[in-house]
């Protein structure tokens, strides 16, 4: 019998924990106070990133960490006479220190040569707002955490199995500021819980796992009861033959090979090296059917389900917003990201298009449970492990399965099997699609995707995995 739960005890009081994120008022003041400072003339960029993060982490039915962290940062830029400039990022906003950095940003000007194709900074700009910060996530104080841990972690224990699990929530606070009028703040909250669950011989693992911005949709007990089903299904799995499968994969295993596919969705990189979307006579690909016809890949910061924070911080893309786009239409390729730069150096226009890597993927009404029936013989796969690409011309990846694996025969499921290495490209994959079903909410913490489960023909299984 498996070990009963540990119990915790916070290290400090839920009352010492303070705001959990500034806020815009706050944001604002603190650039107004790194202009002051700022020496001379040019343009001076700054973005602010305030982020709490709560944390439970259990093995083997017990916590073996917990903790509250702050992490509030600057990023400062001053460029002058459109050189690049000096980026400096701190953490202590007193006075001398903020000089101490700006000082570094001038000493780094020093070294930049003058970029004439350099475009201004954006001034102020109109963006989306959409509701990510929900007070239920920046609630969850560490005694709320332990108390959920304890009850997620007593079934499993009574049942004689070993549960090893991640509870985190975090608010954060992005902003961005430039001397040119450019004032972008945004405010979100994330929770996520992942379980996996192993019988005490190991010879049977199973996992399940989820993220939402409000807490509240995140129901713990039923994620640890499907994580507890794997594992009692997967136990003692037996050894097939690799090969060309009639493949279902749950939704999770979908995103965990689809994601590559986002990371490709850029028309500057592909130029530079030659990627999938574009041609050997360096064309792109825009227009020709990529997927799918059932497969629609789209993002929008206003939805719902997958919305996030609508605009970019990073150096090169500061301030660019996130507009809703499809990226795949009817398994057409609509649209490539590009940033302002390119934009307007190589398309003439002057608005970017950039990828926030979150996305929605297109669905049907089919259930699992009708996947499995359909199908003569296949595999039924949880969820995918250390993918990684290996070709990016064709996106071809590869990686393990992981947490259940099944044999399907004649409609139903037959008997656990070992985990298979696998070879494949999702743009190989998502066009051998027979069954599509209902998109929801996976794990995918930051960059949120809405994914639904998919019954693929031929998916390459190339040897055993020894992995449980």
């Amino acid at each position: 019998m498996a070990d009963a739960p540990r119990r915790l005890r916070p290290l400090a009081t839920d009352e010492d924990r303070g705001p959990t994120s500034m806020s815009r008022d706050e944001c604002r003041a603190l650039f107004e106070r790194v202009v002051q400072l700022t020496r001379g003339v040019g343009d001076v960029t700054a973005v602010i990133q305030s982020l709490w993060r709560g944390n439970l982490r259990w093995a083997n039915n017990g916590v073996i960490s917990t903790g509250d962290t702050f992490d509030h940062t600057l990023t400062i830029s001053h460029r002058v006479r459109g050189a690049g400039g000096g980026i400096v990022t701190t953490n202590q906003f007193d006075e001398s220190s903020l000089k101490r950095a700006l000082d570094k940003v001038d000493y780094g000007i020093r070294f930049q040569f003058e970029d004439l194709d350099a475009h201004p900074l954006l001034d102020a700009q109109d963006y989306l707002d959409p509701q990510l910060y929900f007070e239920s996530t920046a609630s969850l104080v560490a005694d709320r955490r332990s108390q959920i841990g304890e009850r997620l972690t007593e079934p499993v224990a009574r049942a004689g199995l070993r549960a090893a699990g991640y509870l985190a929530v975090e608010s954060r606070a992005v902003s961005a500021f430039t001397t040119s009028g450019l004032a972008a703040y945004s405010r979100a909250t994330n929770a996520q819980y992942s379980v996996t669950i192993r019988n005490s011989h190991d010879t049977g693992s199973g996992w399940a796992g989820v993220d939402w911005n409000d807490w509240n949709k995140i129901d713990g007990k039923a994620i640890t009861a499907a994580a507890q089903r794997k594992c009692v299904a997967s136990a003692e799995p037996r050894a097939i033959e690799p090969g060309r499968y009639v493949t279902i994969m749950e939704p999770q295993a979908v995103h965990d090979l689809m994601s590559h596919l986002l990371d490709a969705l850029d028309r500057d990189s592909a130029e530079r090296s030659p990627g999938p979307f574009h041609s050997s006579a360096n064309r792109s690909k825009l227009g020709l059917r990529v997927l799918d016809s059932r497969v629609t890949i789209s993002a929008d910061p206003m939805d719902p389900e997958c919305g996030f924070i609508p605009f970019n911080t990073s150096p090169n893309t500061l301030g660019e917003a996130y507009r809703k786009t499809s990226w795949i239409t009817n398994g057409t390729l609509t649209n490539l990201s590009y940033n302002r730069i390119y934009a307007v150096n190589r398309l003439g226009r002057q608005l970017p298009l950039v990828n926030s890597l979150a996305y929605r993927m297109s669905g049907g009404d089919t259930t699992p449970d009708d996947m499995i029936a359909s199908t003569k013989r296949g595999v039924l796969v949880t969820r995918l492990s250390g993918v990684r690409v290996i070709d990016n011309a064709s996106i071809l990846t590869t990686g393990v399965t992981r947490d259940g694996l099944w044999l399907v025969e004649n409609g139903k499921i037959k008997y656990a099997i070992k985990n298979f290495r696998f070879n494949e490209s999702p743009l190989f994959a998502f066009n051998q699609i027979e069954q599509i079903g209902r998109p929801v909410r996976v794990f995918s913490p930051w960059a949120p995707a809405v994914v639904p489960p998919v019954k693929v023909r031929d998916f390459n299984f190339t040897g055993l995995a020894d992995a449980v």
